[in-house]
């Protein structure tokens, strides 16, 4: 299998290079891959930068140019009713940015993670909280922020996640998200936990990885 790790910033994949077996590095487009193997797996492993658009690009040069059977996104993400260093996997995406009540459109509707990888993770992974992302265009740092979402069943929030999510399942290629919390929505926490949780999303991610 080929499978992505895409992470919005540095530090969500720097580890990446050390985890891969026989590690190369590749640019294209303005994107720099680190491709490798795990196991039987061959990884490919990317910055998007941050924001929606970013991730949208990152993960269309992915399947286009690399034809990944999966794509892993990696990161760190807002509390919605978790613990900072809590492992959150998304079952259902959402944006909490994208308000339109004036016409019949469908830009709302959620999207959901392929129910045999949530079942893989459950059998796999251990201490994993699974529920809702919501993604939005900016850093949220209070509940009213998420334009009234019910949040009764979300986990995290985040600035790309929905994004890669809506863009694979439009190429018909399965994705799974898989983020550290970082924070209480408070930059200052963000900031002082960035490099931890980071570190326990990506490990998760190479460890799902293993199990396949």
């Amino acid at each position: 299998m080929f499978i992505a790790i895409v992470g919005a910033m540095d530090t969500e994949i720097s580890r990446s290079y050390e985890l891969l077996e026989n590690p190369k590095i590749q640019e294209f487009q303005g994107f720099k891959y680190i491709i490798g193997d795990k196991g039987e797996h061959k990884v490919v492993v990317t910055k998007s930068g941050i924001g929606k658009v970013n991730m949208a690009i990152a993960t269309t040069n992915l399947i286009n140019h690399f034809d990944v059977d999966l794509i892993i996104n990696t990161g760190i993400a807002g509390s919605v009713n978790t613990e900072i260093n809590s492992i959150c996997i998304a079952t259902k995406l959402m944006y909490h940015d994208l308000i339109i009540d004036s016409f019949d459109v469908h830009v709302k509707d959620p999207v959901y993670t392929n129910e045999k990888l949530i079942e893989h993770a459950k059998k796999h992974l251990k201490d994993i909280t699974y529920g809702t992302f919501l993604t939005g265009d900016q850093f949220v740092t209070s509940i009213d922020m998420l334009h009234g979402v019910d949040t009764n069943d979300v986990v995290a929030v985040d600035m790309e996640s929905m994004a890669l999510a809506v863009t694979a399942k439009r190429f018909n290629k399965d994705f799974l998200i898989i983020r550290s919390i970082s924070d209480n929505l408070s930059l200052s926490d963000a900031n002082k936990n960035e490099f931890s949780a980071a570190d326990i999303s990506l490990t998760q991610a190479f460890s799902f990885i293993s199990s396949l």
